[in-house]
């Protein structure tokens, strides 16, 4: 459970418990309201994190980040986020493409007419430049 903190200079503080320990994080902000959806998005973010449904959220716990950096962001965490493998396309968009119409169920007559319609949206798509 967090809570806001108004301070003597009419700005918000976010003061939260993680494994025993105290937090407290400058929101930066003086509206209530704003202050509010923060601590409600962080006291998510916790929950996620102790029941184990934020992957990336315990990957970088344990690799010493800290949590404040975890809830809030930092360029460490946007560097590791950027370098995760699995952030790029290992497919061309062709082999994309078959890979993506080989799966494809139905008759033969529906899968043909799917197929060549889904190639010319791929085709026009990727002229637009929607793959960059």
């Amino acid at each position: 459970m967090a809570s806001l903190r108004k301070r003597s200079n009419g700005k918000y503080s976010l003061d939260f418990r993680w494994k025993g320990k105290a937090y407290i994080k400058a929101l930066g902000t003086d509206d209530e309201q704003e202050a509010e959806q923060i601590k409600k998005d962080a006291e998510a973010q916790l929950d996620r994190i102790r029941r184990g449904e934020s992957a990336l959220g315990a990957r970088l716990l344990a690799d010493g980040i800290s949590i404040l950096d975890v809830l809030f962001g930092s360029p460490e965490v946007a560097l590791r986020i950027s370098k995760e493998p699995g952030n790029e396309n290992p497919l061309p968009m062709g082999e994309l493409t078959k890979a993506y119409l080989a799966g494809l169920p139905g008759s033969v007559m529906s899968i043909q007419r799917r197929r060549s319609c889904i190639r010319i949206s791929i085709r026009r798509k990727a002229r637009s430049g929607w793959n960059r």
